[in-house]
């Protein structure tokens, strides 16, 4: 799996193709609850935050347990150093 921070820019950081399917850990993305694996269909931004860690803000279309796409879009900032690119035969 490649780290999310290796592909966003900075230290190495550049941009997240579209298509990755990110895997965040709760507390490491808002808003929500629980684990978010998350279809990246937008990276809109990023910026380093005041607690001093990176923060990108993506969009795109949550994974479900069974493999298919929620249909509806969503928004979420995660942190870019506990955000993973899953690879597509693991989710």
């Amino acid at each position: 799996m490649r780290s999310f921070a290796a592909v966003l820019g900075g230290e190495a950081l550049g941009t997240v193709a579209v298509g990755d399917v990110i895997r965040v850990p709760e507390g490491a993305y808002l808003p929500g609850v629980g684990e978010l694996l998350l279809y990246v269909a937008e990276v809109i931004g990023r910026a380093q935050q005041a607690d001093g860690h990176v923060w990108a803000e993506v969009s795109g279309h949550a994974v479900q347990g069974d493999g298919t796409l929620q249909v509806r879009r969503r928004y979420a900032r995660v942190r870019v150093d506990q955000a993973v690119v899953v690879p597509r035969r693991a989710w």
